[in-house]
């Protein structure tokens, strides 16, 4: 299983806001979900930031991370597991 976190982020607490990265975002999604056939390619998380209602911190982004780190931990145990039975 592969597995993406996809961020884009347009409003910033402090600092300039910027314009087309959660649309971004979501092309990167749409991209990286499927393979041309059609077939699953990733398993993709979306964190946006649109405004100041929703924001992406940094306290999120480090779960994010450490979750799909500790997700693919499991997935090469199960590997591996798998393997030593053969």
């Amino acid at each position: 299983m592969k597995i993406a976190l996809v961020v884009g982020v347009n409003y910033y607490e402090h600092g300039d806001h910027l314009y087309g990265c959660v649309n971004d975002a979501h092309s990167v999604k749409a991209v990286l979900e499927r393979h041309d056939g059609g077939s699953v390619n990733f398993d993709c998380r979306i964190l946006t930031g649109t405004g100041p209602s929703e924001t992406v911190s940094r306290g999120q982004l480090k779960d994010q991370i450490s979750e799909l780190t500790t997700v693919r931990l499991i997935v090469k145990q199960i590997q591996l597991v798998r393997f030593e039975r053969f």
